[in-house]
């Protein structure tokens, strides 16, 4: 392939990357909604669920982030949740820009390459309420 990798698919971006956000299917609940509340504060489109969604053999409740990539800062998008391809055996190479914030901050995150497998199932996000937590005993 010249340019850039596309696995065999006709596109080198998924249709969606999928952020979970329940405990099950998320290992990092906390840097998952700061990653979606990073993309919508430099204006990448997020959605969430509207009701549970099955998926690559797993179903995802209600309010799964969803990151639809038929979108103007789809490339933004890539470049922080994209995980990046091993280049190792290549003899030169330019430095490619890859963040990986999902390696970097530690959450869990789906390539999704299924045309509509969210459509009429997930309502535009203006803002993301963090998860908070509570602290329980008495301080020394």
């Amino acid at each position: 392939e010249i340019g850039r990798v596309r696995h065999g698919h006709d596109s080198f971006f998924p249709d969606y990357y999928v952020i979970p956000t329940d405990k099950e299917h998320q290992k990092n609940v906390l840097e998952a909604h700061k990653m979606a509340e990073y993309l919508l504060r430099n204006g990448v489109k997020v959605e969430e669920t509207t009701r549970p969604v099955h998926l690559q053999g797993e179903t995802f409740p209600k309010g799964t982030f969803v990151i639809p990539m038929n979108q103007a800062k789809r490339g933004l998008a890539n470049a922080v949740l994209y995980q990046g391809d091993n280049v190792s055996d290549w003899n030169a190479m330019y430095d490619p820009v890859v963040v990986n914030f999902p390696a970097l901050r530690g959450f869990d995150q789906l390539e999704v390459r299924e045309e509509g497998v969210f459509k009429g199932v997930t309502q535009e996000m203006a803002e993301v309420n963090l998860p908070t937590g509570e602290l329980r005993g008495n301080a020394p």
